[in-house]
Formats: C-alpha cells, structure tokens, sequence
C-alpha cells in the first residue's frame, strides 16, 4: 500500500492544511487578537494585514478538536485588547 498523500512535515513546510491556534500583537506586544484557522500560515499572513499587527505566535494542537477549544481558552485567558 503507497501513501500518495503529503505527509505532516511536507505540509508544515509549505503551510497546507495546517490547524492551529494563532496569537497577532501590535507595537508594544499587547495581544490583540486571538484566531483559529484550518490553513493557518495563510489566514495568519491575512490576520496580521487586517489588524495591522506587527508580531504574531501560534500553536499547533494535536487534533482540530483541541484547536477549537484552544481558542475559546486563550480568548478567555488573554483577554485581547
């Protein structure tokens, strides 16, 4: 059996398909928006031109599941501006 599917590493690199949790901050470093996204480097690279934010982390969760609820935590956690 062939795997012709990208495997994780390969679509980490390029971006595809990544979930995961990201955190966009202003000039001095104050978190201003907390987001999910099931392509992540894409949605982020568009967040941080939207929100005008200069610096920016993300996570990535082991599950989509847990990418949900992430979210809703560091909301509540962070409280962004």
């Amino acid at each position: 059996m062939t795997n012709q599917g990208k495997s994780t590493k390969e679509k980490y690199y390029k971006g595809e398909g990544v979930y995961g949790v990201y955190f966009i901050f202003n000039e001095g470093k104050e978190l201003i928006y907390v987001g999910k996204s099931g392509n992540l480097f894409s949605r982020l690279s568009n967040s941080l031109v939207d929100r005008k934010g200069t610096y920016y982390a993300y996570a990535i969760p082991n599950t989509m599941a847990d990418m949900h609820i992430y979210e809703i935590y560091y909301i509540n956690k962070y409280k962004p501006v």
